[in-house]
């Protein structure tokens, strides 16, 4: 009994996570799996891009081997400063541990170069879920332990049967409950509301980010909330990707570190566009052909601003079609270096879902493209409150709004409108006269809140201006 003490608590050190009593003798070498565990780390460490699919399932503290849990913990480490996971960083990390032992290089190397030959890459889902699997069964012998404990304990006139189911319900789901803690209560809410309002009234910052246009910053509206999802829609070569970059043009100009992730262009296009902001000179000049002298030195003295803003760049290449799995992961990653204080998405239409599996981790079918909208916004809610900060995310017009003779946007011209109305908190559409008649000369965008806070939508128009030059939009009033 006292060595499965010693290994709860080396575990708990490992983890944070505090198993409660000792699990019951022989149980950790009855129901664990090494066989899995090795073939986890060895398929992780053999091919690193595998770890996108499995970090959110296992723990360390999930490994019944506790080298196997320090291994795990290592790659977690490792994978968030940004680093490849390898052999030889993972090992460098292990080095640090002082419950690992140093000296044991050379063993750890052998150990850690034996497992990437024992595992099957895809069968990575179906090692971490057994792993899981193992040590949920592990939490619940121990608290089945705990129960009989306290069963014992009380005297026999004061065992009451709703107490004990209550005890019972309260001890499983702990056991079984992996998420963290959050508070439900009412004084924890007027907490919240009382520090935002002292913020307000003390002028400090509010939570919100400001995207530097007045007609959203200074509105109802209030900028970018964090926690909730902002959505931009309009139609294929309206200019919301020029707005929303426009806005991160600003932001970044005030020092607001931001993440952007572009299914539709390249780090150097976005990169590009910015440039084009701050020089006047026209993207496809800076893209594609000679610049003057006096372009050139416009471009260098731009760059300078340009290159300090804070913003870190996912683009096409890297996330040809993003899932909610891989942003958490890449917001972690880029967490590690600081605190992002936004995200912007474009565009919502190339996104993915997450995979979904079947009881024996088979992959399951495809859902239809409303349902997989419906996952994939009810995801990026989750992740908006989870890192708590705002999410601007772009999304298209339907094709059938081009044959509408008023082709002011209405909440049916989205596509996937009613999963977009359900879940975003503000929806907002663009609309230019000029884009349907290819008239010349007109500048004149207008912004239709399509769903504020409150669910309702606002008909009088926000307007803004087009700089043609500059490749970006403007406050008009």
């Amino acid at each position: 009994m006292s060595s499965n003490l010693a290994l709860a608590s080396k575990r708990e050190r490992v983890s944070g996570r505090t198993l409660a009593a000792p699990v019951p003798p022989n149980a950790t070498e009855l129901l664990a799996d090494h066989t899995a565990e090795t073939a986890l780390i060895g398929v992780v460490l053999a091919d690193p891009l595998l770890y996108a699919q499995v970090c959110d399932l296992v723990q360390p503290a999930d490994f019944q081997n506790l080298f196997h849990g320090f291994v795990w913990k290592a790659i977690e480490d490792v994978a968030a400063r940004g680093e490849e996971i390898e052999l030889n960083t993972v090992v460098s990390q292990l080095e640090t541990y002082k419950q690992v032992g140093r000296g044991d290089t050379d063993r750890m190397i052998h150990d850690l170069s034996s497992y990437m030959t024992t595992g099957m890459g895809g069968a990575v889902l179906n090692y971490a879920r057994r792993i899981r699997s193992v040590a949920m069964a592990i939490r619940v012998l121990s608290a089945s332990m705990d129960l009989q404990r306290a069963i014992l304990e009380t005297p026999r006139l004061r065992i009451d049967s709703d107490a004990l189911v209550e005890l019972t319900n309260n001890t499983m789901f702990k056991a079984t409950e992996q998420t963290p803690e959050h508070d439900t209560s009412i004084f924890g809410a007027l907490g919240t509301i009382a520090s935002n309002i002292e913020a307000r009234m003390n002028d400090e910052a509010l939570p919100t980010v400001a995207t530097g246009f007045t007609h959203i910053d200074e509105s109802d509206l209030g900028g970018l909330v964090r926690g909730e999802i902002t959505m931009l829609a309009g139609g294929p070569g309206m200019g919301k990707t020029t707005m929303a970059l426009s806005a991160v043009d600003m932001i970044a100009r005030r020092g607001v570190r931001g993440a952007v992730f572009s299914l539709e262009m390249t780090r150097e296009e976005i990169v590009t566009a910015l440039m084009s902001m701050n020089t006047g000179i026209p993207r496809s000049v800076i893209g594609r052909k000679k610049l003057t002298t006096a372009q050139y030195s416009s471009f260098l003295q731009a760059a300078k601003t340009v290159s300090a803003y804070p913003i870190e760049i996912a683009d096409k290449r890297q996330y040809p079609s993003l899932s909610p799995r891989q942003l958490r992961i890449a917001l972690r990653r880029m967490m590690a270096s600081g605190k992002v204080e936004y995200a912007v998405i474009d565009g919502l239409w190339l996104m993915d879902s997450d995979e979904q599996v079947d009881r024996r981790g088979n992959p399951l079918p495809k859902p239809e493209r409303p349902r997989e909208v419906h996952l994939i916004l009810r995801e990026l809610s989750d992740i908006a409150t989870e890192f708590n900060l705002p999410i601007l995310l772009i999304h298209q017009y339907k094709r059938e709004w081009r044959y509408r003779n008023d082709k002011r946007p209405q909440m049916d011209d989205l596509a996937e409108g009613s999963s977009c109305e359900r879940t975003c908190q503000i929806i907002m559409a663009l609309h230019r006269a000029s884009y349907h008649d290819h008239g010349e000369g007109d500048d004149k965008t207008e912004m239709y809140l399509l769903k504020d806070r409150n669910g309702k939508q606002v008909h009088a128009p926000y307007v803004f201006k087009w700089v043609p030059g500059k490749d970006k939009y403007v406050n008009v009033g």
